[in-house]
């Protein structure tokens, strides 16, 4: 669903120029929390795309960042990749080049 607020926050992301732009923009908008969560669920994403499993990527991320995300949480973010619109794999193709 696309409103007026989404479309100006979209188009907020467009005009940042560098990382540290994004990062420092993300920090004001965000809770560290909330910036957590999404990097989980985006690490998430990208261990898939590797073909790791569920339960590797839970054993994968205790080791490497401290609290593992919960299997319900690996689940949903997978569940992006099989039924959501494409572009996160795009993001990981395009990161995976560059």
């Amino acid at each position: 669903m696309t409103d007026s607020l989404s479309e100006n926050l979209y188009r907020a992301f467009l005009v940042l120029e560098s990382e540290e732009e994004v990062r420092r923009f993300m920090s004001d908008l965000m809770t560290p929390d909330e910036v957590k969560r999404y990097a989980t669920r985006f690490e998430i994403m990208r261990l898939s795309q590797l073909g790791m499993t569920r339960q590797d990527i839970q054993d994968h991320m205790t080791t490497a960042k401290g609290d593992p995300p919960s299997l319900t949480t690996i689940s949903r973010a997978k569940g992006v990749l099989s039924y959501g619109t494409g572009q996160v794999e795009s993001v990981l193709k395009r990161l995976k080049e560059s």
